[in-house]
């Protein structure tokens, strides 16, 4: 038997938020899910609130700081084209549960909204060195850009794989248009 790891609860735990919502990673749901005791749980976390700060953690490490590094490590092609491609292939459901979590915890309100910023940093960061933009506009940009992404993840869940991959390639064309015209 494969012993559980920290990592395996915060696994399961993203897997629970993805297919079960917040119920789903409460504490009996998550031990029911992984066939384990409470005691199994209590020896990684020492309550459920930590539980919940570490689950938005390893969500951040997962679809923000490996996305970022993946993108930084590429080889060749554009990098916002490469952080558009892996942005959308995270789980959707994930990044509205996780925020639903954000309105129950504090301390998980407070790692995602860090989240948040490192984001609308790095895409700021692509379209100053990318496109050229001002930093003020490009703050802006990266605003907008964030905006319509989390509106994806609202509207978008059930477009088709083309269409998903055709408008967000759009945005960034309109927005390279805008800059080009400047």
């Amino acid at each position: 038997m494969t012993r559980w790891t920290r990592d395996t609860w915060l696994d399961l735990g993203l897997q629970q938020l993805a297919n079960a919502g917040l119920a789903g990673v409460a504490i009996e749901p998550l031990c029911a899910a992984a066939g384990k005791t409470t005691g199994s749980f209590y020896h990684h976390f020492v309550d459920h609130p930590s539980y919940l700060v570490a689950l938005a953690e390893h969500w951040r490490t997962l679809a923000t700081d490996r996305v970022i590094d993946a993108v930084e490590n590429r080889k060749g092609g554009s990098a916002m084209d490469a952080l558009t491609d892996l942005a959308f292939e995270l789980d959707p459901r994930i990044e509205v549960r996780i925020r639903r979590l954000a309105e129950r915890d504090e301390g998980a309100a407070i790692a995602i909204a860090n989240v948040d910023r490192t984001r609308l940093d790095y895409l700021a960061k692509l379209y100053r060195t990318e496109f050229g933009a001002p930093a003020k506009l490009a703050s802006d940009l990266a605003r907008l850009d964030y905006a319509a992404l989390m509106g994806f993840v609202l509207v978008g869940q059930d477009w088709d794989p083309a269409t998903a991959k055709r408008i967000p390639k759009l945005l960034t064309r309109m927005t390279a248009a805008y800059l080009d015209s400047r």
